[in-house]
Formats: structure tokens, C-alpha cells, sequence
């Protein structure tokens, strides 16, 4: 394998993206171990209250600019963790912390769905407004959340 050559390549794509782009990617790059220490010892719902304490408190509706932004700091945080081989749970944590510290509102979701084989499968995702972020389809098509959705009444 050539690493000069991947590494050049790497570090062109990494040129490529805007100085906010890479920051963003550097945080997120940075924080995925943290949350992968943090997951195990502290569980879920802690780990998300730790979370939320140390992101500002107000937080505003998304306005169709921000789900935009949103839905492309999903992509860099994805991109980062597949450094990692980051499970789904991580990457959405992160992404929901981002988006706190931007002040956007969001909701973390986890969900469910059996297999064909009978065992079941989880997965989360953010949702920002209405659009579930870095979902190639509607996960509420597939899985069925373990919280009812805010809309559903």
C-alpha cells in the first residue's frame, strides 16, 4: 500500500473543505473517543445530560439554513467516525452536542425494528425539525422509536 499516497490524497480532500468545515471535523474527529469512554461508564442517559449541561441552555427552532448546516454536519461527523468504525449512537450523540452548541434545537432518537431472522436491531439518529439528518431514508419508515415522536401527539 502507498501511504505517501493516501496521505497526500487525504490531506488534499482536507484542503478542500472550508476552514469551519475543518474545524468542525476536527472537533468531531476529537470528541468520538470521548464519547465512546464516556457511553460505557456513564450509560446513555447520563452521558447526555453531561452533555447537555456543558451546551448553552437556550436553544431555537432550526430555520431551513440551519437544517441545511445540520444535515451537513451529520455528513462531517459520519466522514469522522469512519475512522473509527463509530457505532450509530456515538455519531448522533455528537451531532446532537454540535448542534447545541449552536443553539439549534434537536432530539436524539433511538428506535428498533426486527429482522426477517427475528432479533432485533437498533438505531440512532437526530432530528433536526422535521428532517432526520445523515438518513439516506426516513428511519421512522424502518424503526419504530422507543419515545413517541413530538408530532405524534
Amino acid at each position: 500500500m502507498d501511504w505517501c499516497g493516501l496521505l497526500r490524497r487525504k490531506l488534499r480532500t482536507l484542503r478542500q473543505l472550508t476552514a469551519g468545515d475543518r474545524t468542525r471535523l476536527a472537533i468531531a474527529f476529537l470528541s468520538l473517543p470521548i464519547i465512546a469512554l464516556l457511553l460505557p461508564s456513564l450509560g446513555l442517559k447520563r452521558t447526555q445530560a453531561w452533555l447537555a449541561h456543558c451546551s448553552p441552555h437556550t436553544l431555537h427552532p432550526p430555520t431551513a439554513t440551519q437544517q441545511q448546516q445540520a444535515q451537513h454536519l451529520a455528513h462531517l461527523v459520519r466522514r469522522a467516525a469512519r475512522y473509527y468504525g463509530c457505532t450509530c449512537l456515538r455519531q448522533a450523540l455528537i451531532v446532537w452536542w454540535l448542534l447545541r452548541w449552536q443553539r439549534v434545537a434537536c432530539e436524539l432518537r433511538l428506535g428498533v425494528r426486527r429482522h426477517e431472522s427475528q432479533l432485533l436491531a437498533a438505531h440512532a439518529w437526530v432530528e433536526c425539525g422535521a428532517i432526520a439528518l445523515g438518513e439516506p431514508d426516513d428511519p421512522h419508515h424502518s424503526y419504530t422509536p422507543f419515545l413517541p415522536h413530538p408530532s405524534d401527539g
